[in-house]
């Protein structure tokens, strides 16, 4: 968020990821919340300084856990996007290089 911007509802929030070997939509879980996602889907894994409801508003924090179908882009050193949309909104786009050693569960920050 940004400041005096409104607050964002993660129902309507659409994530995608852009690399060079391919890119993917990547579906929201049911339920979105407090699940580790199956391939293909994204979840909101924590939600800090937030009440229960599914809107992102100031000083609010969420932790989104993405996981990815396809992991063509997953490669030690190899760079991708992910594109966070709120509906009617520009998108946020992170990037991020896979480092050089990957675990099952690897933090990209």
């Amino acid at each position: 968020l940004t400041a005096g911007s409104e607050p964002i509802d993660f129902a309507t929030v659409s994530v995608r990821l852009v690399g060079s070997a391919h890119r993917e939509i990547v579906n929201q879980s049911v339920p979105l919340v407090d699940v580790s996602p199956e391939d293909g889907f994204w979840s909101v894994q924590e939600r800090l300084n937030s009440d229960a409801d599914l809107l992102l508003e100031a000083g609010e924090q969420y932790v989104l856990n993405i996981t990815p179908g396809n992991r063509n882009d997953c490669k030690p050193y190899r760079s991708f996007t992910v594109e966070i949309k709120p509906a009617g909104r520009v998108a946020l786009r992170v990037e991020r290089t896979v480092p050089g050693s990957i675990d099952t569960i690897t933090l990209l920050k």
